[in-house]
């Protein structure tokens, strides 16, 4: 079989024992992009082989509903956690009011609360959103 797949898209392996596969490939050093389908889950990794952040995949705030964007995050022995996408974050809720910072747009609790998350290389996530997008990964390369 010979399938081409885009940077940072992601696939199950299933073997009976322990294998070591070893995939060839160039490394991108500008930007990757994230594709989603409409109102489907899109399974994804951030496309380079170092770790990232979740603040690292960002969306045009110009396509950013501010309620049809989410990321699922599993940890093991917690399950998922669901953060979302919107057009102004608050760096922390815990303080008063008027002592808010803004963070601009990013992922956040549902509250709107800045996350911060690093992904381990190859670790991968779920993305859903209402409409295709296409999500841009900042290159730490």
């Amino acid at each position: 079989v010979d399938i081409k797949l885009p940077a940072g898209s992601a696939y199950w392996l299933n073997t009976k024992a322990a294998k070591t596969f070893t995939v060839a490939g160039s490394v991108p050093t500008g930007n990757g992009s994230l594709e989603t389908t409409a109102s489907t889950l899109t399974l994804c990794s951030i496309p380079f082989p170092i770790n990232g952040n979740i603040q690292d995949i960002k969306l045009n705030v110009a396509d950013c509903t501010d309620i049809g964007e989410t990321m699922m995050v599993y940890t093991p022995g917690k399950g998922y956690s669901t953060y979302y996408y919107y057009t102004d974050t608050i760096k922390d809720l815990s303080v008063a009011e008027e002592l808010w910072e803004s963070m601009g747009p990013g992922w956040a609790t549902m509250d709107g609360e800045y996350v911060d998350i690093d992904f381990p290389v190859g670790s991968g996530f779920w993305l859903n959103t209402k409409e295709a997008k296409t999500f841009t990964v900042a290159s730490p390369l």
